[in-house]
């Protein structure tokens, strides 16, 4: 299709670093008025600003302190679109646009991975926060790595509360679990959390995911599985060093 080829083009093309700062300057803009944009027009947004931070000829350093903010913002929002949707794909896209940013600035700018890591915890750590932001949260962390996820969701996972605050027999609820298991899956202590946590044991015995629907909540692998590796070690080094 037209997009595909537009995306396509983005990620790849070599002559981008002239026009890049004003597209990510106009999704910043859409995104911030996400409460009035569709939900189409978010995810074109996200996608544009994903494409573009996956082409190092494109030179967006100047403007992520823009970016950033806005694609955290499509993961972890209370509201996106004008009905509220609970729309998946667009956090699970801006996830791994924000991981993106982290693979390749995260080296350069030490506390860059830090501010990502304090955001979703945040999002877990809250209680009252809504199911679509804690859905954002766990995919947002998941596609940062295993070591990620075994920092700054599994301690969560093996508390009643953090349990309770999503256990909710609707839609939203399946999501987040399915998110929550596909995650568990990703790390080597997957046993010992499904011991600790009976109710996610059961859930994820009771509502297996087809192939498709796991290949989707997976994070994709990284243009260099090295770069990839050592993004998780570093969030994992820092998420401890701030939360422990």
């Amino acid at each position: 299709s037209e997009r595909r080829q537009v995306l396509r083009s983005l990620r790849r093309d070599e002559g981008l670093c002239v026009v890049a700062p004003a597209l990510i300057a106009f999704c910043c803009a859409e995104i911030t008025a996400a409460k009035k944009r569709s939900i189409q027009t978010l995810r074109l947004a996200v996608a544009t600003m994903w494409a573009l931070a996956m082409n190092s000829k494109a030179k967006i350093e100047p403007v992520l302190h823009d970016l950033l903010p806005a694609a955290l913002t499509c993961v972890v929002a209370k509201r996106l679109g004008p009905k509220n949707a609970f729309d998946l794909d667009l956090r699970l896209d801006a996830a791994r646009c924000v991981a993106q940013v982290a693979i390749e600035y995260g080296e350069k700018y030490p506390t860059l991975r830090p501010r990502i890591a304090k955001t979703y915890t945040d999002a877990l750590q809250n209680t009252e926060k809504p199911l679509a932001v804690k859905f954002g949260a766990i995919v947002g962390v998941h596609a940062l790595g295993s070591l990620a996820t075994i920092s700054l969701i599994l301690p969560r996972v093996l508390s009643n509360d953090f349990i309770n605050s999503i256990k909710t027999n609707n839609d939203h609820q399946k999501a987040c679990f399915h998110a929550l298991a596909l995650a568990i899956a990703s790390s080597h202590l997957r046993p010992l959390v499904l011991s600790y946590s009976p109710l996610i044991a059961q859930y994820t015995a009771q509502n297996e995911l087809p192939p498709s629907k796991k290949r989707r909540l997976n994070p994709p692998p990284s243009s260099s599985n090295n770069n990839h590796r050592g993004t998780q070690i570093d969030v994992n080094q820092e998420a401890g060093r701030i939360y422990r």
